[in-house]
């Protein structure tokens, strides 16, 4: 059984030698300073290094719980906690399938990962550095943050009025010949052939739940919000201004932006075009401050795939 290719970004995101920006800051979620994401390597002898029996033995440590081997403990680090990758797990017969159809599966592959977290970003680069070295782990890097290129200031987003908006607005359609051009309306293009139709993931800062030209595009049974520890949003917490208390996003309008350039509705006098006529939009709210975590990024990736995105942005 082969891995479908959209997997493979997920796994260049973890073993990739190169390294996103990280963004300067004393938060977790921000800098992804204090966390490491880590797959250790099967011991045949023992079950010491399978992941599910490190983070029980972690819960067991910081619990200071008399069963918690404590070697194994202070060898990880001591860190203050220990998770699973990633989030939305498959069962364990179902996931079992999967390695007998293929062991390199790549959702399997991920499902072996966890992260750890530790008091502060110092103590996480010296245990990084030795884990490096330790024959038990197979892959270790920082839970990193990625950061988002741009932060959009085109001049009709800034405005309030369809008549401030330039001469030139949404020139792309154009350009891309997706739309016959404004001085030639009978010229042949994209939109003659094919207008579109699917999913597509949205990977993002969440989107405006209530926009009008996006609100029946989103859907909500296939959306979520995924951050690292702290949000407890139920599965529809995707709107760029959180909706709730622990799911806050302050960096808005990214997602919106993106979305619309897919598939905002068109032909309704009003707004802008989405270059995709009848896609339907998966939404995945992964940034939060201009921020997306390493292992955020990976579950929102994961999660689209599962949800049966075709295409991801």
């Amino acid at each position: 059984m082969k891995a479908p290719n959209l997997w493979i970004a997920s796994l260049l995101l973890l073993t990739s030698g190169i390294c996103p920006t990280a963004a300067a800051s004393t938060s977790l979620l921000e800098a992804g300073g204090s966390a490491l994401v880590v797959k250790f390597r099967e011991d045949r002898s023992s079950n010491q290094f399978a992941p599910e029996n490190v983070l029980k033995q972690i819960e067991a440590a910081n619990r200071k719980s008399m069963s918690a081997d404590f070697a194994l403990y202070s060898r990880l680090g001591s860190p203050t906690d220990g998770q699973w990758l990633i989030t939305e797990r498959l069962p364990d017969e179902q996931l079992a399938a999967v390695r007998r159809m293929d062991s390199e599966h790549p959702y399997a592959y991920l499902h072996d990962y966890v992260i750890l977290t530790y008091h502060d970003a110092a103590t996480r680069a010296a245990v990084e550095k030795r884990l490096r070295e330790d024959p038990s782990i197979a892959v270790v890097r920082a839970n990193v943050a990625l950061t988002q290129s741009f932060r959009v200031n085109d001049a009709y987003v800034a405005t309030t009025t369809i008549a401030l908006a330039p001469s030139n607005y949404q020139w792309a359609l154009e350009s891309l010949n997706a739309m016959s051009p404004s001085s030639n309306p009978y010229a042949s293009s994209g939109w003659d052939n094919a207008k579109g139709y699917g999913f597509v993931a949205v990977i993002d800062s969440g989107i405006d739940t209530t926009h009008p030209d996006l609100q029946s595009k989103i859907r909500f049974h296939f959306s979520q919000a995924f951050y690292p520890p702290g949000c407890t949003g139920g599965l529809t917490d995707i709107d760029e201004q959180g909706a709730s208390s622990t799911c806050q996003n302050t960096y808005k309008g990214h997602g919106t932006h993106v979305s619309g350039l897919v598939a905002a509705v068109p032909q309704n006098s009003a707004g802008i075009s989405g270059a995709c006529w009848w896609c339907s939009l998966i939404v995945a709210k992964v940034a939060h401050n201009n921020v997306i975590a390493l292992s955020s990024a990976i579950n929102g990736i994961t999660h689209a795939i599962i949800r049966g995105a075709p295409v991801i942005n």
